[in-house]
């Protein structure tokens, strides 16, 4: 029995880092785990077998002859901020309407806290749309402001932060085919 995936996005290249991030984000919240490989870092060459369907030709970061798919980017951005010593953070979402949102957020030795969040797939409707969600961080800051972006840099935003005894966020959109990862600053 097979997962299919339920929208076109989900088989796209650039989906792919967008998963890549997800996959990672939650592996780290697991602080017993000490190791991550990737299954398979060149795509398969056309017409080799593979178990389930065509698309697991594809699971790497690289093309068949090396070249770097998009997902590539996402892979190095991730072990950028998800590879130095961290510890989780407990983290709340709260997405408009009660839509489900996941998120882990961790603090770097240097101080950064990172939140990675996205919408399940699996948990959306079938006419998916953006989600607001706001996040609040068991941590403090003295930052003003977070950077939020995509799983890859891209469309990087400012995200004011309130701060009392938690770090709150105003509301981000969120889009399901992509992760969103917000870095704050100095975070205590």
């Amino acid at each position: 029995n097979w997962v299919k995936a339920r929208f076109d996005f989900e088989h796209t290249p650039r989906f792919q880092g967008a998963a890549l991030w997800r996959i990672l984000a939650q592996a780290r919240a697991v602080p017993e785990l000490e190791l991550i490989a990737w299954y398979e870092l060149r795509d398969l060459a056309a017409g080799s077998q593979v178990i389930g369907d065509q698309n697991n030709q594809h699971l790497g970061v690289l093309s068949p002859a090396g070249e770097p798919k998009p997902a590539f980017a996402a892979l190095t951005r991730a072990v950028a901020l998800l590879s130095p010593a961290l510890r989780s953070v407990a983290v709340q979402a709260r997405g408009e309407a009660g839509a489900r949102v996941e998120a882990r957020a961790f603090q770097r030795a240097d101080g950064r806290c990172l939140i990675v969040a996205w919408l399940p797939t699996r948990t959306l409707p079938d006419n998916a749309a953006a989600v607001r969600a706001a996040f609040s961080l068991a941590a403090r800051t003295r930052s003003v402001e977070a950077r939020a972006s995509d799983a890859y840099g891209e469309g990087a935003e400012s995200l004011a932060l309130h701060t009392s005894s938690t770090v709150l966020t105003d509301a981000l959109t969120l889009h399901p085919e992509r992760t969103h990862v917000i870095e704050i600053d100095a975070c205590e």
